[in-house]
């Protein structure tokens, strides 16, 4: 009686398997070094080798070809299943196998491979394992020991574990995280079926299922692969993301297509959110000037626009990074602050500008007009008022100053010695007499632009505040040592008091331990943004401070 399947149909048809492992190969092989897909790939090309071993042995007629491409196709069954082991090793953890773990997997394959040539007391094959006269290829369900320990317990017991790591994912996991694992687990069990029905015998002896259902199922998979990012990225920022389930979170691959959101993320961006492009959906929620911030995005929702900041995360493994993590914070309290805070700026910089200091500047006037016509007591008490109206003038500058300092932040290449010459330069010619004697080398630094500020205030403070002498002598120069240089500016006054300088230490005022004035805590601040140091010392015959500074090359300026 002639069997329902062919020896030709069944070779033709396992044949078919080594289409779809092509097909992945082909499909996944730029995406190697994302994590699991090189595993995934080797199984396939594996999946497809079986295939076409098994239709090749079946149709020559040539025991000795047949024989010698079954001792191959032995050895192709258990290296699968290795393959497989690995594949789901590296898809469910975060750390690559070892190179001695791979090496411990493949070396019970390679001692049957070896064995399989000669034989030796029927370790291999049994006297039941014979290729008849139309070249099929009989085989006993077991055959000799060393074959049954590593094609059935060894292979068994390695996709037995594989689908184990499968389970335990899928029940730890959730969402698309979950999808992903309960598909595998269907391949798996699908390719379960396939050697089922092979082993119970309801297919011919000649006829291997289990390729055409591996390949075919690896190629959906691949497909799933390239489309949704199956094994890129998901699988491995599921967990990292998911920890900060307080925020909006999306995940997106390398070339920006979102992979997968968390249930806030959907809420506040949309269902369709996944498979849209990141900058897309970003750039489709801008409502607000407040944008022109890229960590900031604005959204609105019931009527009110709410503040995110935008924070983003690689999603890296040993292969090299995968993607991104992005995560959106409600920032709307905050921002809502600092936008009242910069109107409150605004408002008190203008009344500084114009209504305190246009009337100090009408006190000092009238001062002025009351000490040329009075004399005495009169005079005397004119004078303070007009003293007391210039240094409150002289505060509302620095004000201006402060608030000017807070909006430039970043240091650049300065040079030092025309910073000091701007600084001498736009000091008041009118007030105390002074000698100022500058001395410093023409070097770069690094620094805030404003610089010059804090110099002119340090050497504004030695002249105003020295009492010791009618004419107060300042000098102004600098020592450079290694990739440092300070900046002195020495007197022959009192120095800055101790007060001060603690509560400059300590960057806070109280109402018990305060300031004389605004004036140190500009130099305080540009120093400070200046990545700079204030050194200071007083002795008998006067005062030194200095200003330290990282030396800087001309050639990064941006002149």
């Amino acid at each position: 009686m002639a069997p329902w399947l062919p020896p030709t149909v069944a070779a033709v048809l396992t044949f078919l398997g080594v289409g779809p492992a092509v097909l992945v190969v082909l499909l996944l092989f730029d995406d190697r070094h994302k994590p699991g897909v090189l595993w995934f790939v080797v199984t396939m090309v594996l999946g497809g080798v079986w295939a076409l071993l098994v239709g090749t042995f079946t149709l020559l007629r040539s025991p000795e070809a047949t024989l010698a491409l079954a001792n191959v196709f032995w050895a192709v069954i258990p290296t699968t299943s290795v393959a497989m082991f690995l594949f789901v090793y590296e898809y469910v953890g975060t750390k690559p196998p070892r190179r001695s773990l791979v090496v411990g997997l493949f070396l019970p394959v390679a001692v049957l491979f070896v064995l399989s040539w000669w034989n030796p007391q029927n370790l291999i094959y049994t006297q039941a394992y014979y290729v008849d006269a139309a070249g099929i290829l009989h085989y006993p369900q077991f055959g000799g020991p060393v074959k049954v320990l590593v094609v059935k317990v060894y292979g068994y017991l390695l996709v037995s574990l594989a689908t184990g790591m499968l389970l335990g994912e899928a029940i730890r996991t959730t969402g698309t995280r979950r999808r992903q694992v309960v598909y595998l687990l269907f391949v798996f069990t699908m390719l379960a079926l396939a050697t089922l029905v092979k082993v119970a015998g309801f297919v011919p002896v000649y006829f291997y299922p289990t390729p055409m259902v591996f390949s075919l199922s690896g190629l959906a998979f691949a497909v799933s692969t390239q489309q949704h990012g199956f094994l890129k990225t998901a699988t491995i920022a599921r967990e990292q993301a998911f920890e900060q389930v307080e925020d909006a979170i999306l995940i997106a691959s390398s070339d920006g297509k979102v992979l997968d959101a968390n249930r806030k993320a959907t809420d506040l961006l949309g269902p369709d959110v996944v498979s849209e492009e990141l900058s897309s959906v970003l750039r489709a929620h801008r409502e607000t000037e407040i944008d022109a911030d890229p960590g900031i995005v604005s959204i609105r929702r019931d009527g009110e626009v709410r503040y995110y900041s935008v924070k983003e995360s690689p999603v890296t493994h040993y292969r090299g990074t995968q993607g991104r993590v992005v995560v959106l914070t409600d920032v709307t309290a905050i921002t809502n602050r600092q936008q009242d805070l910069e109107l409150f700026k605004e408002v008190i910089s203008r009344i500084f500008r114009h209504n305190f200091r246009n009337r100090l500047n009408v006190i000092a006037g009238y001062a002025e007009l009351i000490q040329s016509d009075a004399d005495g007591d009169t005079e005397e008490y004119a004078s303070f008022i007009r003293s007391s109206a210039e240094e409150l003038i002289a505060t509302t500058r620095k004000t201006k100053d402060v608030g000017q300092l807070f909006t430039d932040e970043q240091v650049e290449p300065l040079s030092l010695d025309q910073a000091v010459d701007n600084a001498v330069a736009s000091l008041e010619p009118e007030g105390t007499p002074s000698s100022i004697s500058v001395d410093v080398p023409a070097v770069w630094v690094t620094a805030h632009p404003k610089l010059d500020l804090a110099i002119r205030e340090l050497v504004e403070n030695a002249i105003v505040h020295n009492d010791r002498t009618d004419r107060a002598t300042v000098d102004i120069y600098a020592s450079v040592e290694d990739e440092w240089v300070t900046l002195f500016v020495e007197d022959d006054g009192p120095g800055i008091p101790q007060l001060e300088l603690q509560v400059l230490d300590a960057e806070e005022e109280t109402d018990l331990s305060h300031g004389s004035g605004i004036g140190l805590w500009l130099v305080h601040w540009i120093v400070k943004r200046s990545n700079g140091d204030l050194v200071s010392r007083t002795t008998p015959d006067g005062s030194r401070i200095g200003v330290r500074l990282r030396l800087a090359s001309r050639s990064d300026s941006r002149e």
